[in-house]
């Protein structure tokens, strides 16, 4: 299982989830998507902790790498 916390947000409209992932050589490489409210947008005043939840199937898989919207690896783990 898949899972990006974005931590606490003061107002709504924020959300994240997770791009096309691409495997290669037994590593997934997961693009994790952060999405906040256009500048002046009316949203909700009230404290919010936007998440993403996905399955992953492990055929041939050892490594899954998380990667930001520049292709930076933020995390790397280990399947077992």
């Amino acid at each position: 299982m898949l899972l990006a916390f974005l931590g606490a947000r003061s107002t709504g409209g924020h959300r994240t989830g997770f791009g096309i992932l691409a495997v290669e050589g037994g590593v997934a490489r997961v693009p994790v998507v952060e999405q906040s409210p256009p500048a002046g947008a009316l949203l909700t005043q009230a404290m919010t902790t936007p998440y993403a939840m996905a399955t992953l199937a492990r055929a041939n898989l050892h490594t899954v790498e998380l990667v930001d919207g520049t292709g930076a690896v933020v995390l790397r783990g280990s399947l077992r």
